[in-house]
């Protein structure tokens, strides 16, 4: 359940014999600032086309159950996503209330490539300039997705909270714990929700990408392909 701040506490009701006012007075906006990282694009050529096969994915095989899919290179990124949430408050002790707000919202999204190929393949070029090639479209595509969602994020959180209110208040002091935590909650339940999205929208991005047609495509690129076993092969220097 989605907390009000609004309505989560008793409000504390200034009375007076003219008028009922509110003193809670937001001083300044609240910045909400969605940030997406990337490290440095990193490579691993230390595995052999054995070890690769051991390897899980994310990815559906396109092949049919008769066919035999050999992988030669796969990418790995993690996608991680950094939250922070600083509100700020004023009490007011002779009404025994205080005013609640947020002050900033940062959210920070990080990605972090590895492309990995196969050491028989890093040693034909032929081979491993197709690889390498496929990979950066699954690179590419896992940028795109992060992009998107650094904007469908900030604006989800701007949303919610504008719907809800960016401060609380005033609220009695006894409560006033209570309700910054559900604040605090609010917005981690909004980017939880859009983080599982963008969790599924980048597997189906990257399941596209490793379809039979491209399979087929990289193969007939490089016909002659027939690795050695790799401790035959004499490894470069990088």
């Amino acid at each position: 359940m989605i907390f009000d701040p609004l309505t989560a506490a008793t409000l504390v009701v200034l009375a007076d014999t003219r008028q009922q006012q509110n003193i809670c007075r937001q001083p300044k906006p609240t910045q909400i600032e969605v940030i997406p990282r990337e490290r440095t694009l990193r490579y691993d050529y230390s595995k052999t086309l054995s070890d690769i096969q051991n390897m899980g994915t994310d990815t559906i095989d396109p092949l049919s159950f008769n066919g035999i899919s050999i992988a030669q290179g796969y990418t790995a990124s993690t996608i991680k996503i950094q939250p922070k949430v600083k509100l700020d408050s004023l009490g007011y002790k002779a009404y025994g209330a205080a005013c609640i707000w947020y002050d900033t919202i940062t959210i920070e999204l990080q990605i972090d490539p590895v492309i990995t190929i196969a050491r028989e393949v890093d040693a034909d070029p032929c081979m491993r300039e197709a690889v390498n090639n496929h990979e950066m479209k699954h690179v590419r595509a896992l940028r795109k997705v992060v992009n998107k969602y650094a904007d469908i994020i900030g604006r989800e959180v701007h949303d919610a909270l504008k719907e809800r209110g960016f401060m609380a208040g005033p609220v009695p002091i006894e409560n006033a714990q209570t309700v910054a935590d559900r604040m605090y909650k609010t917005v981690y339940q909004v980017i939880d929700f859009e983080y599982k999205k963008l969790e599924i929208e980048h597997i189906e991005a990257q399941s596209k990408i490793d379809s039979r047609q491209e399979y087929e495509y990289i193969g007939n690129l490089c016909p002659n392909f027939n690795p050695l076993p790799a401790k035959n092969k004499t490894k470069r220097r990088r």
